[in-house]
C-alpha cells in the first residue's frame, strides 16, 4: 500500500465515526422537535386553560358588582318608574 492510500484509511474511519455521530444528532434532534412541539402544545392548552380560568373568575365577578349596584338602587315602588317611594314625598313636612 502506498503511503497515500495509508494516510486515507484513518480519514475515512473517521467520516464514518462522524457520519454515526451526525446520525445520532440527527435524531437527537427529531426527538427534541417533537418534544418542544408536545411542550408548545402543552403550553397552548395551559394556556386555554388560564384564559377560560379567568374569563370565568371575571364573569363571576361582574355578577357580584351587578348584585351590589342593584342593593345600592333605591328601590322603585309607586307609580311609574320614579325611584322614589312616592307617599314620602308628597306627605313631607316642611
Amino acid at each position: 500500500m502506498s503511503d497515500k492510500l495509508k494516510n486515507k484509511i484513518p480519514d475515512i474511519e473517521l467520516l464514518q465515526k462522524e457520519i454515526e455521530v451526525l446520525k445520532k444528532d440527527s435524531s437527537n434532534l427529531k426527538t427534541i422537535v417533537i418534544n418542544l412541539e408536545k411542550l408548545f402544545d402543552r403550553l397552548e392548552d395551559d394556556s386555554i386553560k388560564r384564559h377560560k380560568s379567568i374569563e370565568k373568575q371575571y364573569n363571576e365577578l361582574k355578577k357580584e358588582l351587578d348584585l351590589l349596584k342593584k342593593r345600592d338602587e333605591p328601590k322603585k315602588t309607586g307609580h311609574g318608574s320614579n325611584p322614589y317611594d312616592n307617599n314620602k314625598l308628597f306627605n313631607a313636612t316642611p
